[in-house]
């Protein structure tokens, strides 16, 4: 299940331990930010510097999981007062070192980025996945490749 808007928000409201309902929009828009952030942090990491593809990024098994950590670790660290959680609990979301080591794994195979160079057409193994995306990452793509 790819994790939206509305699923963090209960995420975040299930840490505060509150109704989604009872959020103020302070929230949604903190969701939406860190959502998208944390989106871009894992293809930053999995594919600028690792090497894999977004095809395996968005087949990848526990992408939702470090979606959801590393959204919630973005949500928290902006007003860690506000949630009344210590920064340990906090920094325990934080999973980008995880995402620079540990294995890919697709259908509880590894994936390795040899794959992706092997796997026939690379720009449709390339091409990244709107729903993964902004528009700020698609901006900052095209910025770059015009560079």
């Amino acid at each position: 299940m790819a994790h939206t808007v509305t699923t963090m928000l209960a995420q975040v409201a299930a840490v505060l331990q509150q109704a989604s309902a009872d959020l103020d929009s302070l929230w949604t828009t903190r969701v939406t930010d860190a959502l998208a952030r944390a989106n871009r942090t894992i293809l930053d990491i999995l594919v600028g510097e690792r090497g894999y593809t977004a095809a395996q990024v968005a087949a990848w098994d526990s992408l939702d999981d470090y979606v959801r950590q590393l959204t919630l670790f973005f949500v928290f660290s902006e007003a860690p007062g506000q949630a009344g959680l210590s920064w340990d609990q906090i920094k325990s979301w934080d999973c980008r070192n995880d995402l620079r080591k540990n294995a890919v794994l697709t259908g509880s195979v590894e994936v390795t980025t040899e794959e992706a160079v092997s796997g026939g057409d690379l720009e449709a193994a390339g091409a990244i996945p709107v729903d993964l995306l902004d528009d700020t990452y698609i901006e900052d793509v095209a910025d770059t490749e015009d560079a």
